[in-house]
C-alpha cells in the first residue's frame, strides 16, 4: 500500500542518516582523542598575575561556602577575585566577608547600583573594574578541581578561551540530566576548536579590552541570561581568536537541576538565548537531531502498531549504538564510564523529552 511504501522509504532514509551520523561520530571520536593529546602540552601556562576572576551572585549563600572551600584548596591562585552582589537578601555578602578575612588571595565585593540588576550587568561591572588583561567568569554555584588554576592553558594568541563545565547528578534522575547536558559538549566537539557553537559563562576566559569594545548589552538586556552566548557571537562576528578546551582537569562542576520541571525551565531559557540565528551550524544540528528523533518515534509507533517488530528492534539497536558511539569519547575523557549504564534510558526517552521540551 501507499502508506506501507511511505514508511519503508522513511525507514530507509533514517537508516541512511543514522549511518552517516555513525561515520561522523566515529571520525569525531578519533578527533577527540587526537585533540586531547595535542592540547595537553599547552596546559599550565596561563599568566595568573594577569587574570581577574569575576563572580556574580544573587542569593547564593548555600552555594558560596562550597566555592570558597574549593578556592582555599588551590595550589596557585590568580591576581584577584571580584564578587559582584546583585542585590542579595540572604546574608551571602556577610558570609563572604567573614570567610574571606583569612583568605590567601586578593578579593573585593562589589555591590550593584540600585538601578542596575541582573547577571549581565553584574559581569559587566566586574569586567570594568578589573585591572588585568584577562577575565575569567565563573558562577557562584560551582566548585573547582584542586589544581584548576595551575592547569589553565597558555592563552598564546587566544582572545577567548572556552573551558568545560560538568553538571553532576546525585541520583538516577539527575544522572540522566548529567548525560543530557553532556550532549552539548559532545556537539561542541564535532566542530573545530576555534569555531565553537557555544560557551558557558560558568567557565569562560576572555580578553578584557576586546570584551568591553564589542559588548552589546543594550541589544539583549531584556533577557535575564545568555551573557556567554552573546559574547561569543560578538567575538565570532568580529573574527577574534577563540580556542576551546575539553580536558576534564579544566572543568568546573555544578549540580544538575533537581527536578524535571527545573530542567525544562533551564533549557527553555537557554533556547531563548540561542534564537538569534548567529550560527547556521547550531540550527543545522538542532534540526537534524529533531528530525531524527521525530522519525524514530513515528517509525517505532508504526512498527509496534503493525506488529512489524523487526523494524522497531532494528531502530532501537541502531539508536543505542549511535548514542553509545557518540558518548564513548566523553566517558573516556571524563572517566565517567559508571554513567554508561544509564545511557540506554536517556537514549530511548530523549525523543519524547524533546517533544515535551518543544511543546512547553
Amino acid at each position: 500500500t501507499w502508506g506501507h511504501n511511505l514508511v519503508e522509504m522513511a525507514t530507509f532514509e533514517i537508516i541512511i542518516l543514522l549511518l552517516w551520523f555513525i561515520a561522523y561520530a566515529s571520525f569525531s571520536f578519533v578527533s577527540w582523542r587526537k585533540n586531547l593529546e595535542k592540547i595537553t602540552d599547552n596546559l599550565s601556562g596561563f599568566p595568573l598575575h594577569d587574570l581577574t576572576v569575576v563572580i556574580p551572585f544573587r542569593n547564593e549563600r548555600e552555594n558560596l561556602q562550597l566555592l570558597i572551600d574549593s578556592l582555599r584548596s588551590q595550589n596557585t591562585l590568580p591576581s584577584k577575585f571580584l564578587f559582584i552582589d546583585d542585590h542579595s537578601c540572604d546574608a551571602g555578602v556577610e558570609l563572604l566577608e567573614y570567610d574571606l578575612k583569612s583568605a590567601n588571595f586578593g578579593w573585593e565585593i562589589l555591590t550593584m547600583p540600585q538601578n542596575h540588576f541582573g547577571k549581565k550587568n553584574a559581569i559587566l561591572l566586574g569586567v570594568q573594574r578589573a585591572t588585568t588583561s584577562y577575565c575569567l567568569t565563573i558562577d557562584a554555584d560551582i566548585w573547582l578541581n584542586n589544581n584548576y588554576f595551575e592547569m589553565l592553558p597558555d592563552p598564546e594568541d587566544s582572545e577567548m578561551i572556552i573551558l568545560p563545565v560538568r553538571m553532576q547528578g546525585r541520583n538516577l534522575l539527575t544522572y540522566l540530566f548529567e548525560l543530557e547536558y553532556a550532549s552539548f559538549q559532545i556537539l561542541q566537539a564535532l566542530v573545530p576548536r576555534n569555531e565553537p557553537l557555544m560557551a558557558s559563562g560558568a567557565n569562560l576566559i576572555f580578553n578584557k579590552e576586546i570584551y568591553l569594545e564589542f559588548n552589546d548589552l543594550n541589544t539583549h538586556k531584556h533577557r535575564s541570561s545568555g551573557d556567554d552566548q552573546y559574547a561569543l557571537a560578538q567575538f565570532i562576528r568580529h573574527k577574534r581568536k577563540i580556542n576551546t578546551y575539553f580536558d576534564h582537569r579544566l572543568a568546573v562542576s555544578t549540580d544538575t537541576p533537581r527536578s524535571f520541571g527545573a530542567l525544562l525551565r533551564q533549557r527553555i531559557r537557554w533556547m531563548g538565548n540561542n534564537t538569534q540565528g548567529n550560527d547556521y551550524r547550531a540550527s543545522f544540528f538542532a534540526s537534524l537531531v529533531f528530525c531524527l528523533n521525530t522519525l524514530f518515534i513515528g517509525l517505532l509507533i508504526y512498527s509496534f502498531a503493525t506488529l512489524n517488530l523487526s523494524i522497531g528492534i532494528g531502530l532501537v539497536v541502531l539508536k543505542l549504538s549511535l548514542d553509545f558511539l557518540l558518548y564513548a569519547a566523553w566517558f573516556e575523557r571524563n572517566n565517567t564510564w559508571a554513567l554508561a549504564k544509564y545511557l540506554p534510558i536517556l537514549s530511548l526517552s530523549y525523543p519524547f523529552y524533546l517533544l515535551i521540551l518543544l511543546g512547553t
